[in-house]
């Protein structure tokens, strides 16, 4: 594995319970560190809004489209995500209770799912179709983040504040 990553920081934090039944929730995407040598490059990462969740509803998806460029001579990386728990799970805390989160990565745009991912386990093989840093040329993205808040995590949620982090790493393979 390749010593020029770029590092993406995803904050999760969820609002105060509206009532017994409502949780609104909040996906916020923020760039950790970016040098200019970076062989890898993400850009169009934009807060996420899941509104106003209902308990007795069903699983909430959100799905973000990415700009994920890669110098490598055949576009490839390898993506790894960890959360801030002890023992790195996608998870939102309050106190001492938790709220599982499902991470999900597509290779491609415009995906509602893709290949689940596991806390600190690398997943290869994906291929950037961007051909300029940005996506000014090429698709104007070229891949899709999705983070999934499941119906059984939400119908086991208690009132109150949950944040959590999501760390996404991208290295050039």
């Amino acid at each position: 594995m390749s010593k020029d990553l770029l590092m993406i920081r995803v904050i999760v934090p969820i609002g105060r319970l509206m009532s017994a039944m409502l949780l609104a929730l909040a996906l916020c995407v923020r760039p950790v560190s970016a040098a200019p040598q970076d062989k890898v490059r993400v850009s169009q990462l934009s807060d996420v809004n899941f509104g106003t969740v209902g308990l007795a509803g069903g699983d909430y998806v959100i799905a973000q489209d990415l700009c994920v460029y890669s110098s490598a001579n055949n576009g490839g990386y390898s993506v790894v995500a960890t959360g801030t728990s002890q023992a790195s799970e996608f998870v939102l805390v309050s106190g001492a209770k938790a709220l599982g989160l499902e991470v999900q990565w597509a290779d491609s745009a415009g995906q509602q799912s893709g290949q689940q991912l596991l806390p600190g386990v690398a997943l290869g093989g994906q291929f950037a179709d961007a051909r300029q840093h940005q996506c000014n040329s090429g698709p104007p993205a070229s891949a899709s983040l999705i983070v999934i808040l499941r119906a059984n995590s939400i119908n086991s949620a208690t009132a109150g504040n949950y944040a959590g982090t999501l760390n996404i790493l991208i290295a050039p393979q």
